[in-house]
């Protein structure tokens, strides 16, 4: 991971050059807009001193009042936007600074991880009304095929009939969303997610924890910090709990103490999920900051190294995970299961043919002896 004093260097010599041009993008739009106002105000304030000395008739200033606003806003609109400025800035700035850090990641920034591709992890238990998401980084480190983007997915909620045409909407998530693929197929399943019910309501929120079958079957675990602010779950406890490794649940507890936000975790086929709930954007560009200011510019590598750490935290290429066998090697392990199968039925219907053969009729005849008897 680089270290901020590279960057600051990185920054100065190679960064800044770009950055100049770009502030004195910004700062002419910024004036323009200034302009536009201060000349609102200023036509406000003699249409105001006009009507004091009754110049002008009263109701001119409140029509003055009502269409300034109108007019700036319009002005606004029509004339002073710049719609490139922020695909600029994320190319020439953020574009260097991901390279920076690594120069095999690719950076998309329009693009995010689709809907379908967070379904599948499960995390999401019914489809949201509003998913978008912006700023994609893909590509491999150390073996290990990752992407990840900014995701925000919410659903709609209604208070008042009139929320009909103006709908209020709830963020169900918020944050960064991690997917990496490993080279083998995991050894069944497993879903991790922060759930401090236990940690708050102790034995009464553990109850509530393994009678949510949601997620699958409840999995325990002898690390009392894990259980107090995560809970797991599985569809297969055997297979789960050789994924629930104290690997997996140190590096876990890890990330919760150093980002101070919610964080899922879900291992399934060839398929790691990772969901941090940041509940912030990542990647603002603001136009109202200086952005020759070393201090903005260092909520960019801030953010990227919250996302790479996660990585290098989770060291996913050194995970000692149990991983299935291979399809053929599954295929003949059915078949000599199978086989053994056929073969303890067969020897179960020897034995009970010979017990009708030899027990029944010795049974019949002792009976036959009692009652002549």
């Amino acid at each position: 991971m680089k270290t901020e004093a590279e960057f600051m260097e990185f920054f100065q010599h190679e960064l800044l050059p770009n950055v100049e041009v770009l502030e004195k993008r910004r700062y002419g739009l910024l004036n323009k807009r200034l302009k536009v106002v201060g000349g609102g105000i200023m036509f406000l304030t003699v249409n105001f001193l006009l009507v004091q000395s009754d110049t002008l008739p009263k109701f001119s200033f409140f029509i003055s009042l009502f269409l300034v606003p109108i007019v700036c806003h319009y002005l606004n609109i029509r004339f002073l936007q710049d719609t490139t400025l922020d695909l600029d800035f994320k190319f020439q700035v953020l574009s260097p600074i991901l390279a920076f850090f690594d120069s095999s990641l690719h950076y998309a920034p329009r693009e995010y991880i689709p809907y379908e591709d967070f379904f599948d992890s499960g995390l999401l238990t019914f489809r949201p009304d509003k998913y978008t998401g912006d700023d994609l980084i893909s590509g491999t480190i150390d073996g290990i095929p990752i992407r990840f983007s900014e995701i925000r997915a919410s659903y709609r909620i209604f208070h008042k009939p009139k929320d009909y045409c103006n709908p209020c909407f709830q963020d169900i998530f918020w944050g960064i969303l991690l997917i990496a693929e490993y080279p083998v197929p995991f050894e069944g399943e497993l879903l991790i997610k922060t759930d401090e019910l236990q940690h708050h309501l102790g034995y009464i929120g553990r109850l509530v924890q393994e009678n949510n079958t949601i997620y699958g079957s409840y999995l325990y675990s002898k690390e009392t910090d894990f259980s107090r602010y995560f809970s797991a779950y599985t569809s297969d406890k055997l297979s789960g709990e050789k994924l629930l490794t104290k690997q997996i649940q140190e590096r876990l507890l890890l990330i919760r103490n150093r980002y101070r936000a919610p964080i899922s975790l879900v291992m399934r086929g060839q398929t790691i999920w990772v969901a941090l709930h940041t509940n912030k954007e990542f990647f603002s560009i603001r136009k109202n900051r200086k952005w020759t200011d070393y201090r903005y510019i260092r909520t960019f590598y801030e953010d990227l190294t919250i996302v790479l750490g996660i990585i290098n935290d989770l060291n996913i290429d050194e995970l000692e995970l149990p991983i299935s066998q291979n399809q053929g090697e599954s295929k003949d392990k059915f078949g000599r299961e199978k086989l053994i199968t056929k073969q303890k039925v067969r020897l179960l219907l020897d034995k009970m043919f010979d017990y009708l053969v030899e027990k029944v009729p010795r049974l019949q005849k002792e009976k036959m002896k009692a009652q002549e008897m």
